[in-house]
């Protein structure tokens, strides 16, 4: 059974930010900005220093709760986050939706969050979004776009695969880098013992 995500969430836009942000930490909110987002995985940076703080009129409009979903609207990524306990209260800026499921034992938030990050969920989006030059994904294609609803046993199992595929390509990049700086060094040293 398929079912449009406006019937399995509440969707609203971030926070509209009017002037240019200043790093600072006087704000009562930090606020998650298109930077602060992976391109490629959708991943939060986790450095808190890199976030910007505000101070939003009814911000309680606006707060992050555990396992809302964040989804990118503007530019060539639409990639979608989850909020985990770390980020809760925190304001995401206007570059985003936020998804708020309505029943979590109807679809669970890691479900929703691995099927708005599959390719062909990306390709539709990249499809539907409209502009010249910065493509905006607009409101109505989000909320009309069609989700699976699998048993809830069948979401386990696939938010159980897709974390250890997550998991086995952090591993395989980690083993990379120190490939990288072992053959480095490696030459380096074979440069260095010839001369």
């Amino acid at each position: 059974m398929k079912i449009s995500l406006k019937k399995i969430t509440d969707i609203s836009t971030g926070y509209q930010v009017r002037s240019k942000l200043k790093n600072t930490d006087t704000g009562s909110h930090r606020i998650i900005q298109m930077r602060n987002v992976c391109i490629d995985s959708g991943v939060l940076v986790a450095e808190e220093n890199e976030y910007d703080s505000i101070t939003p009129k009814n911000p309680e409009k606006y707060e992050l709760k555990v396992n809302d979903i964040i989804l990118m609207t503007r530019g060539r990524s639409y990639k979608a986050s989850i909020i985990k306990q770390d980020k809760v209260g925190w304001i995401a800026s206007g570059h985003f939706m936020i998804l708020r499921i309505k029943d979590e034992r109807q679809v669970l938030p890691e479900y929703l969050h691995v099927f708005l990050n599959l390719q062909s969920t990306l390709r539709y989006f990249e499809h539907e979004a409209r502009g010249s030059n910065i493509k905006i994904l607009n409101r109505k294609t989000v909320e009309e776009l069609c989700v699976p609803i699998l048993p809830g046993v069948w979401q386990e199992r696939i938010i159980a695969f897709n974390k250890t595929s997550n998991r086995e390509l952090e591993l395989l990049y980690n083993l990379t880098i120190k490939k990288q700086k072992l053959t480095g060094a490696v030459l380096n040293k074979m440069i260095q013992d010839t001369i």
